[in-house]
């Protein structure tokens, strides 16, 4: 059940008087529904409740169950919703200008350079103001430590960020990194 093929329609149901904090969207889909309930209290953009209704009352096999794909139907959903609570809620950022925020999950296609290369600029002037950058940048941008590293190490990958000593903080940007950022405007 691949969930870019079976999404009908998207939903937002707003809170009611019974759950105030509780916010929901219905992605249709060919087989049935399913409910995503975000609660307002919750520091983070995941579901708190799921609920997957089946069409016409029947029932979904073990089988059926299985191949549901819960993260990639939720990711579409956004993706094609025009509310922007329901993108809010699917962890992405409805008015964001950088596309790593705009798309958390690219697909196959991957990142272009010009998103690591922001990346790369962001950690070079963290640099400047702290020797414990992947913390100012984990705290700016909420993001988790690993995932930090794992950008910069894509970055240095791409030649757009240089090395440093093993086990320290360390790097400039490169050529490379300097001329995508001049000729998309984001110097």
């Amino acid at each position: 059940m691949a969930a870019g093929n079976e999404l009908r329609e998207i939903r937002y149901l707003p809170p009611t008087g019974d759950e105030p904090k509780r916010h929901r969207f219905v992605a249709t889909t060919n087989w049935g529904e399913v409910t995503f309930a975000y609660d307002t209290r919750t520091s983070n953009a995941d579901p708190v409740e799921i609920t997957i209704r089946p069409v016409d009352d029947a029932t979904l096999s073990p089988e059926a169950l299985r191949r549901v794909r819960l993260a990639g139907l939720r990711s579409q959903a956004a993706k094609r919703s025009t509310h922007p609570l329901v993108k809010w809620m699917a962890a992405i950022d409805p008015n964001a200008k950088e596309p790593w925020l705009a798309d958390p999950r690219p697909g196959r296609r991957g990142r272009e350079d010009r998103d690591y290369a922001i990346w790369a600029e962001r950690y070079v002037a963290a640099l400047e103001e702290t020797s414990h950058p992947i913390k100012k940048l984990r705290k700016e941008h909420h993001l988790s430590d690993s995932a930090i590293r794992g950008i910069l190490n894509r970055a240095r990958g791409r030649d757009l960020l240089t090395g440093s000593p093993q086990g320290r903080a360390g790097g400039t940007l490169t050529k490379k990194a300097i001329q995508i950022l001049n000729e998309n405007g984001d110097r």
